[in-house]
């Protein structure tokens, strides 16, 4: 497990927010202004961007594979689906503590 290395190091374990949107038919776009305000989900605040931003990052999880033997037991998409499917089911409920 991550948190039992005697050695402290950084690892990826890399996730997409557009998985978690998709299943309820929410396609997350990252780029350009639109003109429509009302739909805005995902804001960024400028001062927080860095001047060397890249346009593209891929998270790699081989660090995580090779020092640990981590390898997800399902695919992030299925499991973004699954946690969403969830809270859907908890909001329908009127549970929202959980």
């Amino acid at each position: 497990m991550m948190i039992k290395k005697a050695d402290p190091a950084v690892f990826v374990v890399a996730t997409g927010l557009a998985f978690a949107a998709a299943p309820v038919g929410i396609t997350i776009e990252w780029q350009g202004e639109r003109a429509d305000k009302s739909r805005v989900l995902v804001r960024i605040d400028p001062k927080y961007v860095r001047p060397t931003e890249v346009e593209l990052l891929i998270g790699d999880p081989a660090k995580a594979k090779e020092k640990l033997g981590w390898v997800p037991k399902i695919p992030m998409q299925e499991l973004c689906k699954e946690m969403v499917a969830s809270d859907i089911a908890l909001v329908e409920k009127g549970d929202l503590t959980s």
